[in-house]
């Protein structure tokens, strides 16, 4: 038979613990929530810094400049940034739009080149992306960058 303290000391281990799960489970066992701008903030960190990529063009045209494509990304006050261009000829800036589509650092980037052409792209993983340039009247071609 158990003496009453071993009985009690039990139960109240038991109280205990079941307040300490039930508050763990209620503050995401310590971690901090996140709200919707704190999560697009973190997804953003993920573009910046330098991406090197290329088109794939399959006919036998030249392709003027080259396939190769660099794009760098920075992060201004939450807001992404970009320079883009030709590998080794120089960089411009371009208006990058990012559009999270759901939760997660799931995005779709878009921006126009210099030349008009259109470019979207989509984070396939934190090193990836990939997606379409469309050239004015051409068919879409596919793009893809990785980070270096």
């Amino acid at each position: 038979m158990l003496s009453a303290s071993v009985v009690s000391r039990t139960e109240r281990f038991g109280s205990l613990f079941t307040v300490l799960f039930i508050a763990a489970c209620a503050t995401g066992g310590g971690i901090a929530p996140r709200d919707s701008a704190t999560d697009r903030a973190f997804c953003l960190e993920k573009l910046r810094g330098v991406w090197e990529g290329s088109i794939s063009h399959t006919s036998t045209t030249a392709w003027y400049g080259g396939l190769d494509r660099t794009l760098i990304f920075q992060i201004v006050d939450g807001i992404p940034k970009a320079l883009y261009g030709i590998t080794g000829r120089g960089l411009d800036p371009v208006k990058v739009s990012v559009y999270f589509p759901d939760k997660g650092c799931n995005m779709q980037i878009s921006f126009l080149t210099p030349t008009n052409s259109t470019v979207t792209l989509n984070l396939a993983g934190d090193q990836w992306l990939t997606g379409s340039f469309v050239l004015l009247n051409w068919a879409p071609k596919n793009i893809t960058f990785l980070k270096k």
